[in-house]
């Protein structure tokens, strides 16, 4: 049986078993629902909205039915959705283009730090450094890592990795006649990649960026499983 939109419920025997019981039962709750006592039951424990005799017709499967009864907490989801992925692709894009412009660079030391961790963090699912940051980390450092900071840098992380990538594409897609052009002009390298080949390098991955906006928004919803629901 159910009780309007509360949910059902049941009275179970032993298949064969217990006939008398179930008699016994079954004319006990007809009777109480013919005095009243049963609606007052339900109303005195899940309150006056509720009772076998004006159960809701709604569709308690519909869209709108569930949108309508979570409503509070889909606009909580939603705004933390927003948070996680406005702060996740500023962080993740600063972190991106700060290890690209060092994957460019001239000391090798640098290059390769800078393949080395964004090769790291391309290749790490980002499930497993959700738990790896919000359990592995605390555990290695004796530190509590709250579930917000643990999403956050876990978006940071992981995105600004995919974001170096096409960065550095954007960088090498500029012509070397540029930088030599910068270069022949008195620019040091530094100097010629920020005002010559960073401008117009930047410019080609818009589109690229725009992208990563839309999988880091998709990509907060793995992080539920840390605790941000």
């Amino acid at each position: 049986n159910k009780i309007g939109n509360a949910g059902y419920y049941g009275f179970a025997v032993k298949k064969g078993k217990n006939e008398a019981l179930l008699k016994a039962f079954n004319r006990g709750l007809a009777s109480i629902k013919k005095d009243g006592t049963y609606d007052k039951i339900v109303k005195k424990y899940l309150g006056e909205s509720i009772s076998s005799n004006s159960a809701s017709t709604e569709n308690s499967s519909s869209i709108w039915y569930l949108l309508k009864q979570n409503w509070p907490s889909f606009v909580n989801g939603v705004i933390e959705t927003i948070k996680l992925t406005v702060v996740g692709i500023i962080l993740a894009s600063i972190w991106g283009i700060l290890m690209r412009v060092l994957g460019v660079a001239e000391s090798k030391i640098l290059r390769t730090f800078s393949n080395i961790i964004i090769y790291i963090f391309r290749g790490l699912p980002l499930l497993v450094l959700a738990f790896f940051i919000y359990i592995g980390l605390p555990h290695l450092l004796n530190v509590k890592i709250p579930a917000s900071v643990a999403g956050i840098l876990t978006l940071t992380l992981n995105e600004g990795a995919y974001t170096g990538a096409f960065v550095k594409g954007g960088f090498l897609s500029v012509d070397k006649g540029q930088m030599e052009a910068a270069r022949s002009n008195g620019l040091s390298y530094w100097q010629a990649m920020r005002y010559v080949v960073m401008p117009q390098g930047m410019r080609i991955t818009v589109p690229s960026l725009i992208n990563q906006f839309i999988i880091t928004l998709k990509d907060t919803s793995i992080l539920q499983a840390i605790g941000l629901v």
